[in-house]
């Protein structure tokens, strides 16, 4: 084992640990001792108990024998410290799947069928030990995906390192594996997610072919909607165009929309940092139900509920995440 570094580093870490007015403290790791998975204990731990310290670094890792800690400066007051334990490996699943047999994204309580209970089926009976995943965009019923992404950790002990082709034939024919990566022992598909990017589509005429991929719109006007779009782009109180709960922060950040159109379907992409349950449907409801001065008022004025209108879940996909 590596050598104690001198009390005084503990000191140091300690003191500046303690200058921040919020620490978020997170254990991703299910092996980490109950009793270690609270700030508080870590801070009254003497440093002899905490394992060797192979680096000190705020914006880097902690890294011993057994432990990785990963300091992220949240803003100048906030910091946010990740905390897992190395006698597991973590790995980045990349995954698609046609929504329209799942329950949703999520595994649920009761025995349904959902795309996570579906890849942790696989991936447990692969390893011969339950396995969880956690994925980066929890989609619901209908919702469909090019790419959705999800870790999860394998005890060291496993022999079986590559993955990738089992778990290709092992999925059912409505999901597809792309990538099986391995990542850092503190890296989160969620919430190490730059962006997301979600396609909808809507066609005014019923087809056979888009029957569970796009909301028909009968007398769809694509250059009223084209006028009306621009106005979600940028920083925004998003209350009105959500479901969310009390408690929730509702400020949100849209990078991009994109209006193409192939023949008479209409997509619109949607590009933001992060997006509340139901938003994008909204977003597009609003503008296939509303006019512009509608809308603005919508952002401008949360406190002032404005009728909801939800499109159908499944002319949405989750198209691509950035990290």
């Amino acid at each position: 084992m590596t050598a104690l570094k001198p009390a005084a580093l503990y000191d140091q870490w300690v003191t500046s640990i303690q200058s921040f007015k919020e620490v978020e403290f997170r254990a991703y790791d299910n092996h980490l001792p109950k009793q270690d998975a609270s700030l508080e204990n870590l801070l009254k731990a003497p440093y002899k108990d905490i394992q060797a310290f192979k680096e000190f670094s705020f914006d880097g890792f902690i890294i011993d024998d057994s432990i990785t800690v990963r300091f992220r400066r949240k803003s100048g007051t906030k910091l946010q410290i990740d905390w897992s334990n190395t006698i597991s490996s973590r790995y980045l699943i990349d995954f698609g799947y046609n929504g329209t047999l799942f329950q949703g994204m999520q595994r649920q309580n009761a025995p349904l069928r959902t795309v996570q209970s579906e890849i942790e089926k696989v991936l447990s009976h692969l390893y011969q030990t339950p396995i969880e995943i956690s994925p980066s965009s929890r989609t619901d019923r209908g919702v469909h995906a090019d790419h959705n992404f999800a870790h999860f950790d394998v005890p060291n002990f496993s022999s079986l390192k590559e993955p990738l082709k089992l778990i290709q034939k092992m999925v059912p024919d409505d999901l597809i594996i792309h990538q099986v990566i391995p990542v850092s022992s503190v890296f989160h598909a969620r919430y190490d997610a730059l962006s997301k990017t979600y396609q909808y589509r809507l066609s005014e005429e019923k087809s056979l072919y888009d029957l569970h991929s796009a909301w028909v719109v009968p007398e769809l006007n694509a250059d009223e909607i084209r006028k009306k779009m621009d106005v979600f782009i940028g920083v925004h109180d998003f209350k009105n165009f959500s479901k969310y709960r009390d408690f929730s922060a509702t400020i949100r950040s849209i990078e991009f929309i994109r209006l193409t159109e192939e023949n008479k379907t209409v997509i619109l992409e949607i590009k933001g940092q992060s997006f509340m349950r139901y938003m994008i449907r909204m977003m597009v409801g609003a503008l296939v139900k509303y006019d512009k001065k509608t809308i603005v008022e919508g952002l401008e004025n949360p406190e002032i509920s404005l009728g909801k209108h939800i499109a159908p879940s499944h002319g949405l996909t989750l198209t691509h995440i950035d990290y």
